[in-house]
């Protein structure tokens, strides 16, 4: 168990290898050899504090530990006890002087608590060793050169710093340790957009061509910039001149990152043929050259590419029954098999409990077979595992808003951020949560969150609406009129916002002018254009010209998915079903992770009359995002009208009726059809009676309640529906068959009483 931890630490899995070296430890206690390991995986998985108290455990039974005197200063800086950091880095240079990495560890701590004359110091001490000892290898040279000119940006002189690491990069051509400071310093002083440039030149050098890392960063560059196919290119050429199993490697994670699964198992099987050396070892010879991490996630790769034959094939080759278990579990999740795949991952945790990627899955499966609540409880698991590998708070805490838990959501969504702070998804779900909540005080909170990323206008844009629906559109005017920058196009949202609730409260005029003004100062804006149309729709008569700001925003970029969004209801409203499909589905392509652009292209294809490619269209959602009740009230739905009223059907209607966001009455009225087809009787009454509730289908609510009641054999309540029926002013499709039955059980009713 501690080998397979320590693998796991290997192999970058830090949070994966607490779970087994923690169970090594509770055995071993602070003077066995898990201790170390587990600290390290416990600080680099984002359990720093807990780091910290083992550690300190095991320096009482042996204080001049280095490891753990580095481990503790290194977890007490993530937990921001600078001081406490700075201690254990003291001591340890007490023990050993010369070291010039505990040396760079005590600068960077002295510069973080402002003491710049101390890092000084240690700064001079690095470079004078450095000139005493020529025999140190390149590699640390450079490291140091580029540590030197940091410290001089950190100093407050970014020019200084910027010519000290161009030295270094001319001294040491490519080399990652100068490149990766000199590209956090050009983020830092604002000249991000150098950075593309700075390593296509390195990366293209002739001292470039064979290093990998140096290639990666390149890739991962273009990669963030939505140049996936250049960065595909940049890894394949590499990995075809390293011919080196790394290179290919690298390769395949590309692909996974960008969801082209068939791809990356092509590639891990390049790597697998250079691995294998020649030397004749058959198809799957080669496995012997992978570590049982590596052959896990190979057999991964090939289920989600679909290849599941290759997969098995792998199965034997599996030490750990909880990686085949876990692979089994997938492939059969893959089959359309998610109840055999629930109870293969619940073996599968007998023996890994922690892994949060197959408690994702599982929770997948319970989805899919109708077991919402494990599924939530699974999703909660692996969000608490490790909620930086998956979205699995960001769906537990949809779950929870779409059933009204809006405390438990927020509490989620929170936990969720803390370690995905970029995720802007999870911000806005939060402020969606606190408005349900009614907790205004939440909102300006949330906002500083949106800016500690960067996303000062949307966070505004949010802080605004949440203002608006708590206390009213005037404390949101006030908040969005303090914006200097209200009329930049980053802050489209805002100003669309204002324009609004300018114009609901009778000054459409005066909305009109500014948003006119804006877009004529800025031609060339398509955000312009998009406030525009927004405000020009509150306006009769004006649908042309909304048209036509929307097509010029698409026009002017491409690539602005809220603009692609608008032109589809635009053209949706318009009776252009076709038109909107097309721009529904090019903004899913823009905003990959957004479910509603694929759903409303689902339903416009509904709109243009190819049921089919809507249906399709839908099924795939529900796919990738299992808690999309809207989409699953429409399948429900298609499915009922063709008779169909079987297991997967009544699973589609239930998630319909409990997660739904638009489509309630309609998932309540399917849910309760399908559980009197099957006979369910008191199941569709609850269904019926949550439809009446909601008084939006008049007449036929009770009707079909009437039919529940009937079926129960509770005839006296069924003749009171059919009556509330037939007393609502609006006439309903089901209106003769009503009376007709109303008249057949008051009948019957009296009957039954002559007869008694």
């Amino acid at each position: 168990m501690e080998i397979y931890g320590r693998a796991l630490l290997r192999n970058k899995q830090p949070s994966l290898a607490v779970w087994p070296l923690r169970r090594v430890f509770h055995d071993q206690g602070p003077e066995g050899s898990a201790l170390v390991p587990l600290v390290e995986a416990l600080a680099r998985g984002g359990a720093p504090g807990e780091a910290v108290e083992l550690a300190t455990q095991g320096l009482a039974v042996a204080p001049a530990n280095r490891m753990l005197l580095a481990l503790r200063s290194g977890a007490s800086l993530a937990s921001l006890n600078h001081e406490v950091a700075l201690a254990d880095i003291e001591q340890l240079i007490a023990l050993d002087a010369e070291n010039l990495r505990y040396r760079e560890n005590r600068m960077n701590i002295l510069v973080k608590l402002e003491r710049i004359e101390e890092a000084g110091e240690e700064i001079a001490f690095i470079a004078d060793q450095l000139a005493k000892d020529a025999s140190l290898p390149a590699s640390v040279k450079s490291r140091y050169c580029a540590t030197s000119a940091l410290f001089q940006h950190k100093e407050g002189d970014s020019e200084k710093a910027e010519v000290a690491l161009a030295d270094c990069l001319a001294t040491y051509p490519a080399d990652p340790e100068v490149l990766i400071p000199f590209v956090q310093f050009l983020e830092e002083s604002g000249q991000g957009d150098r950075v593309l440039e700075l390593l296509d030149e390195q990366a293209g050098s002739v001292a470039g061509r064979g290093r990998l890392m140096l290639q990666v960063l390149l890739a991962a560059q273009l990669r963030g910039l939505g140049r996936e196919a250049e960065a595909s290119e940049v890894l394949l050429k590499t990995a075809e001149y390293l011919e080196a199993p790394p290179a290919w490697l690298e390769l395949a994670d590309h692909y996974v990152a960008v969801d082209d699964m068939v791809a990356a198992a092509d590639a891990v099987s390049m790597a697998l043929a250079d691995s294998g050396d020649g030397l004749g070892l058959g198809d799957f010879g080669a496995y012997r050259f992978m570590s049982q991490d590596g052959l896990f996630a190979y057999a991964d790769v090939l289920v989600q590419a679909k290849r599941f034959e290759q997969a098995r094939k792998i199965l034997p080759h599996l030490d750990e029954e909880a990686h085949s278990l876990f692979i089994e579990a997938r492939i059969l999740l893959a089959e359309g098999e998610p109840r055999l795949a629930l109870e293969k991952y619940e073996e599968a945790f007998k023996f890994w409990p922690s892994n949060p990627g197959a408690r994702y899955l599982a929770a997948v499966a319970a989805m899919r077979i109708g077991e919402f609540d494990r599924a939530a409880s699974l999703f909660q698991d692996s969000m608490r595992s490790d909620s930086t590998i998956s979205d699995a708070g960001v769906i537990l805490g949809r779950m929870q808003l779409l059933q009204g838990s809006t405390d438990a959501a927020f509490d989620t969504l929170a936990l969720h951020s803390m370690k995905n702070r970029a995720n802007t998804t999870v911000l806005r779900l939060m402020m969606r949560a606190a408005v349900l909540a009614r907790a205004p005080g939440a909102l300006i909170g949330i906002q500083r969150e949106f800016e500690k990323g960067g996303h000062f206008a949307e966070g505004l844009a949010e802080h605004a609406l949440g203002l608006e629906a708590l206390q009213g559109p005037v404390p949101a005017l006030e908040l969005l009129e303090a914006e200097e920058q209200l009329e930049s196009p980053e802050y489209f949202l805002a100003l669309a916002s204002w324009a609004r609730i300018t114009a609901s409260q009778g000054d459409l005029a005066g909305a009109l002018e500014r948003v006119r003004a804006v877009a004529a100062a800025q031609p060339e804006s398509a955000p312009a254009q998009v406030v525009l149309g927004m405000t020009l729709s509150s306006q009769p008569d004006s649908s042309e010209e909304v048209g036509v700001a929307y097509r010029r925003a698409t026009e002017l970029d491409d690539e602005f998915p809220e603009a692609w969004v608008l032109l589809g209801r635009f053209l949706e409203a318009n009776g252009d079903a076709d038109g909107a499909v097309e721009a529904y589905t090019r903004a899913a392509a823009l905003d990959k992770d957004e479910p509603s652009h694929n759903y409303r292209a689902g339903v416009a294809l509904f709109g243009a009359g190819d049921e089919e490619a809507g249906e399709e269209r839908l099924r795939r959602l529900l796919e990738e995002h299992p808690w999309h009740g809207d989409s699953a009230a429409w399948l429900a739905r298609l499915a009922f009208d063709r008779g169909d009223s079987g297991p997967e059907t009544l699973v589609l209607a239930r998630l319909a009726a409990r997660f739904s966001e638009e489509l309630i009455p309609n998932a309540l009225e399917t849910l309760g059809k399908v559980r009197l087809e099957r006979g369910e009787f008191p199941e569709a009454n609850v269904a019926f009676r949550r439809l009446v509730q909601l008084q939006s289908n008049p007449g036929i609510s009770e009707y079909y309640l009437a039919q529940s009641l009937v079926g129960m054999g509770r005839n006296e309540a069924a003749i009171e529906r059919l009556n509330e029926a037939l007393a609502h002013e609006v006439s309903f499709p089901f209106e003769a068959a009503a009376r007709s039955q109303l008249a057949e059980l008051t009948q019957a009713e009296l009957t039954q009483d002559e007869e008694n």
